[in-house]
């Protein structure tokens, strides 16, 4: 595997791949690890694929008593079901916000199970520095006692269990505390309603109750919205019957739309440049309920072409789910501008200033406001990295606009943050001079075998 660890890194040159697979996805991975754990008996867990975010939860729920081992691609998981949490006292979540915002509630419970006794979660890194207030107002809002670092900041302590029946909080900022309570609720002794405000980020939250119908916890769920409806719900209330029980299930970790967007939009670019003919992304599935399966309906916006055929079924083995490949091409053509509300699809936000950059005009992306605490302020990082790189990019309220035109090289900064890093990346394999980048290690977070997969000519 290419090193990552001699800074500054100067990225590549070229891109000449005509096909990729991309590792599983770590949002499906993470939630199937916590089920699995909460489920008594074994869960088979296929296609497989270690980052730093997906190892942290293997790690948490090993430290929980599960048993856990690896045969080739396939995580088999010893659960231990939900009611021998109690001996848990300090769980460690790395740098992963989901993983603390899906177990905050969590911890919860565990506290509950072991006489209230305090449960500590702490972290490491980036996620020191990230804000989790709306999780610790959560968690109050709930009847839970939860004491955090100037009020929002991990380590979080968590003392006694959800008291109430009913909750209510926003969602606006964060749906993976949303994950976290629908994760959990289901645990109580008593039914709870769970009314959800301003949701975001909702194929995240369809994806968490796919997770929890494959382990055989049920749930409904209304939506309502403001006038006609359609569009984003004003809120969406959930009902959780109480004294359910996880079953353990075997469940094919679906490859990573975020990852592939990389690649999707490298190949798009690459070809519209005639460098070559497209690129297939192999092995994906095509009703993912990822939000960042959208970048199809995005490069086809631009112009490009999206193609599907089915994969070799041999892909998934014995594991349910149709999978597909997707062939992207702009040859002969440029990109045009696109508008797109990347509310629910914030994490795209990167790649897609370095897709605006090469598309003819300007292109409006929407909801900023969505990216003030990832691993960094990603609305200032993206303004001031890409803009070292020639980027013509304004943002104003909630909107951030990029005029397409020719970047150059220049030394920027990841800011420890992955898909900052992965983008400038792919943003230097089209520019007359090197981009160099003060560290790439960051990349482990999500997709560690990004370099060696951008590097290959295939």
């Amino acid at each position: 595997m290419l090193s990552a660890e001699n800074y500054p890194f100067e990225g590549f040159r070229e891109f000449r791949r005509t096909t990729v697979a991309v590792p599983c996805s770590k949002s499906v991975a993470q939630r199937a690890v916590l089920a699995a754990a909460l489920a008594a008996g074994e869960s088979r867990l296929a296609n497989y694929a270690p980052c730093n975010d997906i190892v942290g939860a293997v790690e948490v729920i090993r430290g929980m008593g599960c048993r856990i081992a690896s045969d080739g691609t396939t995580l088999h998981i010893e659960g231990v079901g939900a009611e021998r949490l109690g001996r848990c006292t300090k769980i460690e979540t790395g740098e992963s916000g989901l993983l603390t915002r899906l177990l905050t509630p969590l911890a919860s419970h565990i506290s509950a199970l072991n006489g209230g006794a305090p449960v500590e979660i702490s972290g490491h890194g980036s996620i020191l520095k990230r804000n989790l207030h709306e999780a610790v107002a959560a968690l109050r809002e709930a009847g839970v006692h939860c004491s955090a670092r100037e009020e929002g900041y991990l380590p979080f302590r968590i003392e006694g269990g959800i008291t109430r029946r009913e909750i209510s909080f926003s969602g606006r900022e964060s749906s993976q505390t949303v994950s976290g309570f629908l994760m959990t609720l289901p645990l109580l002794q008593d039914a709870t309603v769970l009314t959800v405000t301003e949701p975001s980020s909702i194929p995240y939250l369809e994806l968490t109750l796919r997770t929890l119908t494959r382990f055989g916890v049920r749930l409904n769920r209304e939506a309502f919205y403001d006038g006609v409806c359609g569009g984003t719900p004003s809120k969406i209330v959930f009902s959780v019957p109480g004294r359910q029980e996880y079953r353990p299930s075997d469940v094919f970790l679906e490859a990573d739309w975020s990852s592939a967007a990389y690649f999707a939009v490298a190949g798009a670019v690459a070809s519209s440049l005639g460098r070559t003919e497209g690129i297939t992304l192999r092995n994906m599935r095509l009703d993912s309920l990822q939000a960042d399966e959208k970048i199809l309906d995005i490069l086809r916006s631009c112009g490009a072409d999206v193609s599907v055929a089915p994969a070799d079924a041999s892909a998934r083995g014995d594991m349910p789910g149709d999978l597909q490949n997707i062939s992207v091409t702009a040859t002969g053509r440029r990109l045009k501008a696109f508008e797109v509300d990347a509310t629910h699809c914030p994490d795209l936000f990167p790649i897609l200033a370095v897709l605006a950059a090469h598309c003819d005009g300007t292109s409006r992306i929407a909801g900023v406001g969505r990216l003030t605490q990832k691993e960094s302020n990603r609305a200032e990082t993206i303004y001031a990295e890409f803009r070292t790189l020639g980027a013509r990019i304004d943002i104003r309220g909630d909107e951030m606009f990029v005029t397409g035109g020719p970047l150059h090289g220049g030394d920027v900064r990841s800011h420890n943050d992955h898909r900052i890093a992965m983008s400038l990346i792919v943003a230097g394999l089209f520019t007359p001079e090197p981009v160099r980048l003060d560290d790439v290690k960051c990349i482990d977070k999500s997709f560690p075998s990004f370099l060696d997969l951008l590097a290959r000519q295939e």
